[in-house]
């Protein structure tokens, strides 16, 4: 036990002021009686008048010691030093990219944190989240071994992302008295729920590819991709091509001067489908390879089964990814009634009953992907009678009362124009041009058919199942087309991506859905100049809130004990003579 304020010893000083008090005697009065036994008990006094005299115990006495040393405990502030029986702590670890170089640096950290715990606490409640809180917690127990092994389960693989909500929720589970820890790469500019944050960065030289694109030109196809050095110092490195698991060309060397980004372009390999540069390895390896395929778009196959449809028909065509065949994916009817209309068809209503004038009334779009950030407010449509509605449909702009353009869920999504398009202006308006794209795309992502492109690593792909009773499966390859490992295997239509880069397929039976390059692109992951190797603790940590002082837990009987003391004292000396 110690005392926070020894200064408040001072006030046992009245401990003997009190004692002098009493050792005082009042003189004794003469009274006359004519019998003895009708004289009270009273207390002794001095014959001789005020002196100091022999004590004399009583209660009052007893009574104002005892309220001078509750005073004195309140005023001292006696704090006791006690292990608490259980302590909480949450460690949020960064799980972005940029931390996977620092992985082991982590780990040691981690392993400092929970021993200097175990010496503060009898019991231990662990808790290890992951910076990003969509993701499930790693571990929840008492053992700091088990909690460490949880860590083979910790992916630091994931593109920029806030910590704030991770950091919330591990507060949340150890309540006020808990502590949350932060273990990162880069110290942030604010502290999030009075967390402990340990940086384990530092700034390291970095060179890596930053993105690609490609342009044809005539028959061929050449790829441009740019290559950047995150440090302040000038980095050598030497790249190669790879073509269908085939070296194309030998060791090239560039050198690349301080936050300086080079241009490397080159031909597709003719008859290639996979290709890839690899630049030699440093510490971040992620942006070091650059696998890339040969794009190929899906394809919507379109046919105009009425004359009059010709210009929407041209329209769509002039669209990337949409050609005219008789195998095809969108009808483009107009029709007298929707009856007339095949469940896989976009329609337009033809005006049997024209009367030559336009429709009047204010034109209002419903809210829906189709129809948001467009323009209706200059589209003329003439009068007719137009369609029946059924109570799916989901309207997408009315004038007045009336629906001219309606989304109806059929075998495809099915658009139709409940008004005579020769009959209106809409082909001069830009709303419905964006309109037909955003139809074409919606209808493209629900068409089963091969493509192939590049994508984020993790990114999520919806792919249209051909088949409900087969599995979508995805599998990482290697350039030369040969299986690596099976990924995923799920009868869901939304699989991901692999999350280091690498060829993939997504396939359903022996159909090949697409044909994918996993790539790095996040620059920010990449630039190591902000890390750094330092720590920054809360003011008062729960450490110390156990170290609780006697005076303030109790301060509250302690003046209870005072006023009882005050109130006994006063009522005792009340009855005296």
């Amino acid at each position: 036990m110690s005392f926070s304020n020894p200064f408040g010893f001072i006030a046992l000083l009245g401990i003997p002021a009190i004692l002098l008090i009493h050792f005082f005697q009042r003189r004794s009065q003469p009274v006359y009686v004519s019998t003895l036994f009708l004289l009270d008990r009273g207390t002794r006094e001095s014959l001789q008048g005020r002196r100091i005299d022999r004590l004399v115990q009583s209660i009052p006495m007893w009574m104002q010691l005892l309220l001078v040393l509750l005073l004195t405990f309140l005023l001292v502030k006696p704090v006791v030093f006690e292990k608490k029986l259980t302590q909480r702590v949450a460690i949020v670890v960064d799980s972005s990219a940029s931390m996977r170089v620092f992985e082991d640096a982590a780990k040691i950290k981690l392993e400092s944190i929970l021993s200097d715990y175990k010496g503060s606490a009898e019991h231990l409640e662990l808790f290890l989240l992951d910076s990003d809180a969509y993701e499930s917690p790693l571990y929840h127990g008492d053992s700091d071994d088990e909690l460490m092994l949880s860590l083979k389960e910790w992916e630091p693989i994931k593109a920029a992302h806030s910590s704030v909500y991770s950091l919330k929720m591990a507060r949340s589970l150890v309540g006020a008295d808990g502590e949350v820890v932060f273990i990162t790469d880069v110290m942030p500019d604010k502290t999030v729920a009075d967390s402990h944050v340990y940086s384990v960065g530092e700034d390291i030289a970095n060179c890596g590819f930053t993105g690609i694109q490609f342009q044809e030109e005539g028959e061929q196809l050449y790829w441009q991709v740019s290559v950047r050095n995150y440090s302040a110092s000038v980095q050598e490195r030497s790249w190669v091509l790879i073509a269908d698991g085939k070296k194309i060309t030998n060791p090239k060397v560039i050198e690349l001067g301080p936050n300086r980004v080079l241009t490397l372009r080159g031909q597709f390999p003719v008859g290639a489908r996979m290709c890839e540069l690899r630049l030699n390895e440093d510490d971040f390896t992620l942006d070091d390879r650059l696998p890339f395929v040969r794009p190929v778009q899906k394809m919507l196959k379109l046919q105009s089964a009425t004359p009059n449809m010709d210009l929407i028909q041209k329209l769509i065509e002039s669209f990337d990814g949409v050609e005219s065949t008789e195998d095809v994916d969108i009808w483009v009817v107009a029709a007298h009634s929707l009856s007339q209309v095949d469940d896989a068809c976009m329609a337009s209503i033809i005006a049997s009953d024209y009367t030559g004038q336009y429709l009047t009334g204010e034109l209002v779009s419903e809210p829906h992907a189709l129809m948001d950030g467009v323009n209706w407010q200059s589209l003329l449509v003439g009068e007719c009678r137009g369609a029946d509605l059924l109570d799916s449909d989901a309207v997408l702009l009315w004038q007045g009362e009336k629906p001219l353009i309606l989304l109806r869920q059929k075998e495809a999504p099915q658009l139709i124009f409940n008004f005579d398009l020769a009959r209106s202006n809409a082909f001069k308006q830009e709303a419905f041009a964006v309109l037909l794209w955003r139809y074409i795309e919606e209808v493209r992502s629900q068409t089963s058919a091969f493509h192939a492109g590049i994508v984020d690593l993790g990114q999520k792909i919806t792919i249209a199942s051909k088949e409900e009773q087969q599995p979508i499966q995805v599998e990482r390859i290697e350039s030369n087309d040969e299986t690596v490992a099976l990924i995923q295997s799920t009868e869901a239509h939304s699989v991901y991506a692999p999350m280091e880069p690498s060829f993939f397929r997504i396939k359903q039976g022996s159909f090949v859905h697409f044909l994918g390059a996993a790539c790095f692109a996040d620059t920010r992951e990449a630039d190591f100049g902000r890390c750094s190797t330092q720590e920054r603790m809360v003011e008062q940590s729960a450490i110390a809130e156990f170290q609780q002082s006697e005076s303030e837990r109790m301060w509250r009987y302690v003046l209870l004990l005072c006023f009882i003391a005050f109130g006994v004292s006063w009522f005792q000396k009340g009855k005296l003579p």
